[in-house]
Parts: C-alpha cells; sequence; structure tokens
C-alpha cells in the first residue's frame, strides 16, 4: 500500500505541504488583531515615535527540514549534491529591532530567548 500511495503521489505531481491553520485558530488571531487595531486607531504620530517592534530568528547552518529539488544529469555531481551534517551542523539565534528612527543592531543571541535575556539584550541598545 506504501509503495501504491508513494507512486500515485509522484504521478499526481503532489508535493509536501504546511498545515494550514484550523479554522478556530484562524478566528482567535483575527479577533486579537481586530481588537489590538482598535485599540491603536487613534493613536498620534508622537505615540507611535515610541513604538520599537523587535524580533528573534534561528537560522540553522544546515536546514533538516524540508525538501529540495535539483534538476540533474549527473546523480553524485557536486553541484547536485545536499551537503548534509550530524544533528543539523549548528544554528545562530540573532534578534533586532526596528522604530520610527531607523533599524537597530542585529545581536547574536546566545541559548534560549527567556525574559531576563530579552530584557539584557534591549539594554544593549
Amino acid at each position: 500500500m506504501e509503495e501504491y500511495s508513494r507512486g500515485k503521489a509522484t504521478a499526481d505531481k503532489s508535493t509536501g505541504r504546511m498545515p494550514k491553520l484550523d479554522s478556530r485558530q484562524k478566528r482567535s488571531l483575527k479577533r486579537i488583531r481586530n481588537r489590538w487595531c482598535k485599540a491603536h486607531k487613534d493613536w498620534r504620530i508622537a505615540q507611535w515615535k515610541e513604538v520599537v517592534y523587535s524580533d528573534e530568528s534561528t537560522f540553522t547552518l544546515f536546514p533538516t527540514t524540508g525538501r529540495v529539488y535539483v534538476w540533474r544529469k549527473e546523480a553524485y555531481d557536486l553541484d547536485c549534491l545536499k551537503p548534509t551534517v550530524k544533528h543539523g551542523g549548528g544554528s545562530v539565534m540573532v534578534w533586532g529591532a526596528i522604530s520610527w528612527y531607523g533599524v537597530g543592531p542585529i545581536i547574536a543571541v546566545k541559548g534560549t530567548m527567556k525574559a531576563d535575556h530579552y530584557r539584557d539584550v534591549e539594554n544593549q541598545v
């Protein structure tokens, strides 16, 4: 059965996809965004000048998730090989921020980003 399914998926040109949010999550997030917009719709420019948007992101050196497709003539041609390493080969987490006044620095984060660590990073800026 597995071989049939795999063959059928290939024949149908089906590909892997990320799961969609279910409608309950969509409705909940929509309500939260709507409340936030209503709460801030009358803000003046001076208030927006005080806002700082920040986020962190992790980048893996050799991503282990997702599929990569190549067009190839030779199976082991160097241009057609995907390098692999155990455990993803490491990663780096960075934090950055933007505001009315511009872009802040990108700061490398060691370990995980917890509340106390977050405050330390913000104080560096």
